[in-house]
């Protein structure tokens, strides 16, 4: 209640120490969720990811599980650790190999020199990634075909079209 009260008159450190205390009693996820709001919109990168993985962590739903992971390898890019977002990227394809979030986010990764061995070291061990990244054209083929048909991301794969 005291980091909501703290957030609502602007002041976010405040609200985060409160819900840091909350969460240390009781690792709740309606206070968890708000920690990793504040610290994104403070820019703490590195704590929002921690409570992102332990949202993911403590998480049954798939659909939801899924979600943080993706958020969380979108933070880890952002931040620039790029071998920890490759990994989590790619917990996001083993469980929706055609994650159209998951796949652009590695095709940035892809694009940047630096990391462009990294993210060819992961494709080498995910046989169905690297048959979808075998050329961005493929890929955004692939994205249309499943958009006419109807399916979502994360539901079935392009062949059953």
């Amino acid at each position: 209640k005291a980091g909501g009260a703290y957030e609502s008159a602007g002041d976010d450190a405040s609200a985060i120490e409160a819900l840091k205390g909350a969460a240390a009693i009781r690792p709740d996820a309606k206070v968890l969720v708000s920690l990793e709001r504040l610290y994104g919109r403070q820019g703490t990168l590195a704590a929002q990811s921690a409570i992102l993985d332990q949202l993911a962590q403590g998480e049954i739903n798939p659909e939801a599980k899924k979600s943080y992971w993706l958020r969380r390898a979108q933070v880890l890019e952002k931040e620039g650790v790029a071998a920890e977002a490759i990994a989590v990227y790619g917990q996001v394809l083993q469980v929706a190999p055609l994650d159209p979030a998951a796949i652009q986010g590695l095709e940035r990764l892809f694009a940047s020199e630096g990391v462009k061995p990294e993210v060819a070291r992961w494709l080498a061990g995910f046989p169905p990634a690297r048959a979808l990244l075998g050329s961005p054209l493929d890929l955004r083929q692939q994205q249309d075909q499943r958009s006419s048909c109807g399916l979502s991301a994360s539901s079935r794969a392009v062949r059953d079209c």
